[in-house]
């Protein structure tokens, strides 16, 4: 048997309202980075397609489609975040669908990724 107290637990709701903020800027960067990424990334196979280093194929446009698809998913995730938070809701109500846009966009980069990288390993 234990001694100790119980003490009262605060609601999850009950969160400081400058770590929320904290949470949303950087819900926000994240999506911005993925978006950075993405378009870096297809920076670099437009680079890879003029040194002639990779030929134009399925392969190529499959992940320029997926990396493309990440940019908008990032960009169209960060116009929901802002309209949410402007109609007044809190980041918990968000929570969930915000995990889904980011796993979608980083997915995305991956597998984009992938693709590439699988062309250069058959090589």
């Amino acid at each position: 048997m234990s001694n100790k107290k119980s003490m009262p637990k605060k609601p999850v709701t009950a969160i400081h309202p400058d770590y929320t903020a904290t949470a949303v800027e950087l819900q926000f960067e994240l999506l911005k980075q993925f978006a950075w990424l993405g378009s870096a990334i297809i920076g670099g196979i437009v680079i890879l397609l003029q040194l002639e280093q990779i030929t134009i194929g399925k392969h190529v446009y499959a992940a320029l489609s997926c990396f493309a698809i990440s940019i908008v998913v990032s960009v169209q995730g960060q116009d929901y975040l802002v309209n949410k938070l402007a109609e007044g809701k809190v980041l918990e109500e968000l929570a969930s669908r915000m995990k889904l846009i980011r796993m979608t966009a980083f997915g995305l980069i991956c597998f984009g990724a992938g693709i590439i990288v699988s062309y250069f390993w058959k090589q």
